[in-house]
């Protein structure tokens, strides 16, 4: 998820203009954010009741069962949902949220594809009385609610799925397909991943490249094995870096642990397949929920349920996934 920079600028007129037209009228109620240091705005709750969610990719599986969560809790809550899809692209998601604030919602819920647009978008929601949700990828700005999971703890937990695999005393050697700098996520996940494996003096990682996209890992995972040809794991990022180290395995003759993250629906594919050991899942459908939770709390001027409140985040647990337990996470999803 690369950063698209130089958006906010250029449509922060837009937005500010937007904002001095959003309807207020046929209010139910209202909420004020500001108790844990954020935004003092008092918020209309309207009638009826619209939540807006700028998607970050409707094509993509995570967000796919992101918004499939935001509207099943709306639907079980009393309220709609209006969907604005930014197609993995900045530009059209501050147009798309400039239309929603419009568009008479009491909340604006948002999965930043570049977290540096957002104060402007937020700037124009407030000035029309909206609290603005910000889930996942990273959030910047005077939002009013952040969830995300808890990736520092997932990296964690690849790690520690490799300490026992390889617990035999004898060196062992471990690669990691990475993100790109300056994602928060990824760095989170890098840093829990490296500080568990300090842990077992007998792993030693020999390699750490860039792999954002299946291409890019592929690249990546070909490097590793020409570089470090006794390589024996593999943690990859996401689902993509997971994709294209499982291509350099075939293509180089390496049979190597791979783990990943996300727990999207073709990592557990691969998993069903052999190919791929263990993902770290997050939960996608779980956020959604928790995101139309906290703005309705919002609206209702209660506080909503934060792990830190000082930065307004609630954070959520990872699982680890394998062969093992993938029936009953299919399971899960399923029911969802």
């Amino acid at each position: 998820m690369k950063p698209q920079l130089g958006v906010a600028a250029a449509a922060a007129a837009c937005l500010f203009a937007v904002a001095g037209c959003a309807s207020g009228a046929n209010t139910t109620g209202s909420g004020t954010s500001g108790a844990n240091g954020g935004s003092s705005t008092t918020f209309v709750k309207k009638d009826p009741l619209i939540l807006g969610y700028s998607v970050y990719d409707q094509t993509d599986p995570y967000f796919i069962a992101y918004a499939k969560g935001v509207k099943a809790r709306a639907a079980e809550r009393g309220a709609e949902v209006v969907i604005s899809d930014s197609k993995d692209s900045a530009q059209i998601q501050v147009t798309g949220s400039s239309q929603l604030i419009s568009r008479n919602i009491s909340a604006l819920l948002i999965t930043p594809v570049q977290p540096d647009s957002l104060p402007a978008t937020i700037s124009a929601a407030h000035a029309a009385k909206i609290p603005v949700l910000v889930g996942d990828i990273g959030a910047k700005g005077d939002y009013d609610y952040f969830v995300q999971s808890n990736n520092e703890e997932g990296g964690g937990q690849a790690a520690e799925y490799l300490c026992k695999k390889f617990d035999d005393g004898q060196p062992h050697e471990i690669a990691f397909i990475r993100d790109d700098p300056g994602h928060a996520a990824g760095e989170a996940r890098g840093k829990g991943f490296k500080d568990g494996l300090a842990k077992c003096p007998n792993l030693k990682l020999v390699s750490e490249i860039p792999g954002q996209t299946v291409e890019a890992a592929f690249k990546a995972g070909q490097d590793i094995f020409a570089a470090n040809p006794n390589v024996e794991a593999i943690f990859g990022f996401n689902s993509n870096a997971v994709q294209g180290a499982v291509r350099a395995s075939e293509t180089s003759k390496k049979k190597p642990t791979i783990v990943g993250f996300n727990g999207d629906p073709i990592e557990l594919e691969l998993i069903e397949q052999g190919k791929q050991e263990a993902t770290v899942a997050q939960d996608p459908f779980g956020q959604g929920q928790a995101l139309v939770d906290a703005a309705l709390d919002l609206l209702d001027g209660k506080e909503p349920k934060f792990t830190d409140a000082a930065s307004k985040t609630l954070e959520q647990p990872t699982t680890l996934v394998t062969k093992e337990n993938l029936a009953d996470f299919k399971a899960k999803l399923n029911r969802q």
